[in-house]
């Protein structure tokens, strides 16, 4: 087998890896075969680890993230179709340097654990460039219904999209490196994974107790389309305009002040921590930090002196009517 993929053709290792990648997005939602994942992984580094050279499995790797990357972000054809071609391009790119990396591996006694680091600095890299990133594709992202889940509190996502890509390469070295009656070592070893991470999952968080006071804004989009946003900082001085409103009604006591104050996901075109405009922007008042870009806040209800509490602004994936009043809501 492994003389059979050393030899392909280069046209035939491309259309592989551009259907293993197909497999890949199938991993994901909305069609959530996650079982896939582990194969696709493996077969990406089948295919790229028995490359004739680096070059090459960048090249698998490149068609591997067309593949992946072209399925995966169909939904972007809603807001433009351009935009969804360029990102396909620009994201393929990373995984051809994927690709590369594990060329360079191959061969090495520590191969599965580099491999799957490959994997890590890849998303590592989409996750931050361009424009801050378009980590939206993460391997850890398709086990959240799997044991593998159980382990995202205590190594979070990083940790388990390298766990879910050490499974991978532990198929594929079984395959390519270790000879068949010692294949049941590096299985053993994947079986391990899933059994921590369902140790994991049984380790549950302690029940939750008493109340938090929800503060909601809908600032509403002025545009639509692939100009949804409207013009640049439009929507954030209309949430911002919102949320002052929201505030004069604590101030005035027609209202209670709350723990937290919530915008939809789209609320601001820009990094509420940058430094565009950081002064006019922020929400006047008294806001004890800045929106958190990653949507969540982490203060545990009750840590601090009731007269000490003040409003948090939080940019969350929730979108709601629009309604401006704070609502309690019992944890459950």
């Amino acid at each position: 087998m492994v003389d059979r993929l050393r030899t392909l053709a280069w046209w035939l290792r491309t259309s592989l890896a551009l259907g293993v990648g197909i497999l890949a997005a199938l991993a994901f939602q909305p069609v959530g075969w996650w079982p896939l994942i582990f194969v696709a992984v493996a077969g990406f580094t089948l295919l790229t680890a028995t490359a004739r050279g680096w070059g090459s499995g960048l090249l698998a790797g490149l068609f591997f993230g067309i593949g992946f990357m072209a399925i995966a972000l169909t939904w972007m054809q809603v807001i433009f179709v351009e935009a969804m071609l360029g990102l396909v391009a620009l994201e393929s790119l990373f995984y051809a340097g994927v690709g590369a990396l594990t060329r360079l591996a191959a061969g090495s006694r520590f191969f599965p654990l580099l491999a799957a680091g490959a994997w890590s600095v890849g998303e590592f890299a989409f996750s931050r460039f361009p424009f801050e990133g378009f980590g939206w594709m993460r391997l850890a992202y398709a086990v959240v219904d799997t044991p593998l889940a159980g382990l995202l509190p205590f190594v979070g996502v990083a940790g388990v999209s390298f766990l879910t890509a050490l499974i991978g390469q532990l198929a594929a070295h079984a395959l390519l490196n270790a000879p068949p009656t010692r294949r049941w070592r590096p299985a053993t070893a994947a079986m391990a994974i899933f059994l921590v991470g369902f140790g994991g999952a049984l380790y549950g968080p302690g029940a939750a107790a008493g109340s938090v006071s929800v503060g909601y804004v809908q600032g509403n989009a002025p545009g639509g389309g692939v100009y949804g946003l409207g013009t640049p900082r439009a929507i954030t001085v209309n949430h911002v305009a919102e949320t002052e409103r929201l505030a004069a009604r604590f101030r005035s006591g027609e209202l209670p002040t709350p723990d937290f104050v919530v915008w939809p996901e789209n609320g601001t075109d820009m990094d509420p921590s940058g430094r565009h405009d950081r002064r006019s922007r922020r929400p006047r008042f008294g806001c004890r930090r800045h929106p958190d870009p990653g949507g969540n806040d982490h203060r545990r209800p009750g840590a601090e002196r009731a007269a000490d509490r003040q409003p948090v602004v939080a940019s969350v994936p929730w979108c709601g009517g629009a309604l401006r009043q704070a609502q309690h809501r019992p944890l459950r």
